[in-house]
């Protein structure tokens, strides 16, 4: 299986996506169609595979990003968050428009979840979830939304709706620089983010 793997990620590196067939990724493995099709059925599980080793590689890179970033300001948590979000469809319209419009939603936190997985796929956004809410409320100094939990729904949500419909209506404004520091913006006033009061220096005596 790996050696069709590379054999079509070098035809999507050189010829992008239209190069990547059946025919030709077989060709390009040194191995018959019908061998191709003994662990892929079509294309599309050739890219979902290809999507989803990247996507676990990009995720594995990111952590200690997200660990470090735990201790820093909000408006630095949400750049981190933002960024990687767009970073990862950035990565997934590599593989098409048709295939970010099918499989898009399906891959959270690094993995691809199918619908016949839905379930579990859920269960990893509700976990996200109470994560956040958890976060916005030990940082009640930032944080002046009243209820955490519905901020933490609204910024996981919102944050992925945005990113589809540009996906879906303005593609090219995903590449711009400022689309993820917008997004960075919003998050920050459905938290209703204030800024922290500096600490006052002890008088001496």
């Amino acid at each position: 299986m790996s050696v069709i793997l590379e054999a079509a990620q070098q035809l999507l590196w050189e010829g992008g996506i239209k190069a990547v067939t059946t025919r030709h990724v077989a060709q390009r493995a040194g191995v018959g169609v019908g061998t191709l099709y003994e662990y892929f059925p079509n294309r599309d599980a050739i890219l979902i595979q290809l999507a989803n080793r990247s996507m676990r590689k990009r995720f594995q890179d990111a952590i200690p990003h997200f660990h470090e970033s735990l201790d820093i300001s909000l408006p630095e948590l949400f750049r981190v968050a933002t960024e990687y979000a767009v970073e990862v469809d950035r990565e997934l319209l590599r593989f098409g428009h048709e295939f970010h419009a099918r499989y898009a939603r399906h891959f959270n936190l690094g993995n691809y979840y199918p619908l016949s997985n839905d379930r579990r796929r859920q269960q990893i956004l509700d976990t996200v979830e109470r994560s956040a809410a958890k976060m916005l409320s030990d940082r009640s100094d930032e944080v002046g939304a009243a209820n955490t939990e519905m901020a933490a729904f609204l910024i996981c949500r919102a944050l992925r709706g945005m990113i589809n419909t540009v996906v879906e209506e303005r593609p090219e404004l995903i590449h711009s620089p400022a689309f993820a520091a917008t997004l960075q913006r919003i998050m920050l006033a459905i938290a209703d983010y204030r800024e922290p009061l500096p600490v006052k220096a002890s008088p001496s005596v």
